[in-house]
């Protein structure tokens, strides 16, 4: 599941269906095709989406070509 919620001039938060400035995004379960429009809109490593999928992935902060990941458990 894909979730995009964009930030508005009075500070809320809506609902939308495209990747932009401003966008929060909440990837739960993602599919294959959600994570690979993700990873081209946002142009981040492939790792950055996958690797939190992962139950056992520890906890860390990596930076990749100005993307910053981080795992929190």
């Amino acid at each position: 599941m894909l979730l995009i919620n964009k930030s508005t001039s009075e500070g809320k938060f809506e609902q939308t269906s495209k990747i932009g400035y401003n966008s929060w995004l909440h990837l739960e379960a993602p599919t294959t095709s959600e994570i690979e429009h993700v990873e081209a809109a946002l142009g981040v490593p492939n790792n950055f989406l996958t690797d939190s999928l992962d139950i056992e992935e520890r906890p860390r902060i990596e930076e990749r070509n100005g993307a910053v990941l981080m795992v929190i458990h």
